[in-house]
């Protein structure tokens, strides 16, 4: 019963963080999956797509689909990896 209990009230700290960080992306005129990507590239500086989504626990279609939307804004840009290749790295604009 002890780990249930510890999974629980992990559970509900989560989901609490997480509206916290939903009604703050509402209310600035963007979705919570553009926040996750704004917040993680900005604390990074570079950074790939699996990273946000290691981080935010999002699907990497979600993170594709909102990466191309920002690219088509100007937010972010995405340049190859120069160390590796395979990498493609996000960055944000001056915008």
């Amino acid at each position: 019963m002890e780990t249930y209990e510890f999974m629980k009230n992990g559970s509900e700290l989560f989901n609490k963080i997480n509206n916290k960080y939903s009604l703050w992306a509402k209310r600035h005129g963007i979705s919570y999956n553009e926040l996750s990507v704004l917040y993680t590239v900005f604390n990074n500086g570079k950074c790939t797509q699996k990273c946000i989504c290691d981080e935010w626990f999002l699907p990497k279609q979600t993170v594709n689909s909102v990466c191309k939307n920002m690219i088509k804004t100007g937010i972010i840009i995405m340049e190859q990896n120069l160390m590796d290749k395979r990498e493609t790295l996000i960055s944000l604009t001056p915008k």
